[in-house]
């Protein structure tokens, strides 16, 4: 895989994330006249990708280890019971 393609995926999820668990949570908790943060569970994936991105193009020293970071924390954090605690969608749903 080309470093640009990795480059634009990360921004790709970015976008994606900012969406997804901002954006779109915050204008459902709008339209249902509740607090505009009901539905939003915060966290730091959005920098985590931006800043991945970055260091794909800039290549400092610790380029690798950062990937490699990332692809541990985020394969530790994917495990089902996990994902549904903490999915703002299974909030709306209910």
């Amino acid at each position: 895989m080309s470093t640009m393609f990795l480059v634009a995926m990360s921004v790709i999820l970015v976008a994606w994330t900012l969406f997804i668990k901002y954006l779109f949570p915050i204008g459902f908790a709008l339209a249902s006249n509740e607090g505009w943060a009901t539905y939003v569970y915060w966290d730091l994936w959005p920098v985590a990708h931006l800043w991945l991105a970055w260091a794909l193009v800039a290549r400092p020293w610790y380029t690798r280890m950062l990937a490699a970071f990332v692809l541990v924390l985020s394969t530790a954090m994917f495990r089902p019971e996990t994902l549904k605690a903490r999915s703002s969608w299974w909030k709306m749903l209910k």
